[in-house]
C-alpha cells in the first residue's frame, strides 16, 4: 500500500514538473549552430530537445559498450569451456608405470627439482627433455 502511495506521488510529482517546465521557460532565444541559425526558439523546447538528444546519445554508447563487453564475455566463456574440457582430458590420462610423477615423490623428477642451479637455460633444458619423455611414455 505504502509503495503505490510513493509510486503515486512520484507520478503526481513529474506531471507537475513537466506541466511547470514550459510555464516557467516562455523566454525566446537564438540558436546559434556550427553552420546554421535558428531564431525565436522558446528556451523550454531547446532546453528538451538539448536533453533528448543527449540522452540518446548516450544510450547509443551505452549499448555499444554492453554489445561489446556481452561478445568479449562470450568469447571468454568459449574459451574457460574449452579449457575445462582439456582439463577433464588430462585429468583422464592414464599415468604410464615409468612416470616419475605417479610415484608422488617430488624428488624422483630428478635433477630439475633435486638442487637450484642458476644456469637457467640448462635447466630449461632439462625440464624439455623430461617433458618429451612423459609425453612419449604416455603415448
Amino acid at each position: 500500500m505504502l509503495r503505490r502511495l510513493f509510486f503515486a506521488a512520484v507520478v503526481i510529482l513529474i506531471i507537475v514538473l513537466v506541466r511547470l517546465f514550459p510555464d516557467q521557460n516562455q523566454a525566446l532565444v537564438d540558436i546559434d549552430l556550427l553552420l546554421t541559425k535558428i531564431e525565436g526558439v522558446q528556451l523550454w523546447l531547446a532546453l528538451l530537445a538539448t536533453f533528448v538528444g543527449g540522452a540518446s546519445l548516450a544510450l547509443l554508447f551505452a549499448g555499444l559498450l554492453l554489445i561489446k563487453s556481452s561478445l568479449v564475455g562470450r568469447r571468454y566463456r568459449r574459451a574457460i569451456g574449452d579449457l575445462e574440457a582439456e582439463v577433464h582430458h588430462l585429468r583422464n590420462l592414464p599415468l604410464a608405470s615409468g612416470d616419475p610423477l605417479a610415484s608422488g615423490d617430488p624428488l624422483s623428477l630428478g635433477d630439475v627439482n633435486a638442487a637450484p642451479d642458476f644456469d637457467r637455460e640448462a635447466r630449461k633444458k632439462r625440464e624439455g627433455e623430461l617433458t618429451a619423455n612423459l609425453t612419449t611414455k604416455r603415448s
